[in-house]
């Protein structure tokens, strides 16, 4: 649920902002990093719990890029 309603906050800012594709395919990367952790997520795996968790450092980084793809 807070993917999406993070995604849905990100797909408004570029169509409320006007940019070019470029923003939406930068998008589209922490998208599909989102819906791998989901696929992979498992409650009963501690140890894949843990590594998911610390792929978050590369969510924000791949945020970061696209809050970056606006100066473009």
């Amino acid at each position: 649920m807070f993917y999406t309603i993070t995604l849905a906050g990100f797909i408004g800012l570029g169509t409320v902002m006007g940019t070019v594709l470029t923003y939406f395919f930068v998008l589209f990367c922490p998208a599909l990093h989102l819906g791998w952790q989901l696929y992979r997520f498992n409650v009963g795996d501690a140890q894949g719990c843990l590594r998911l968790f610390r792929s978050n450092q590369y969510t924000g980084l791949l945020f970061f890029a696209v809050l970056m793809s606006l100066h473009l």
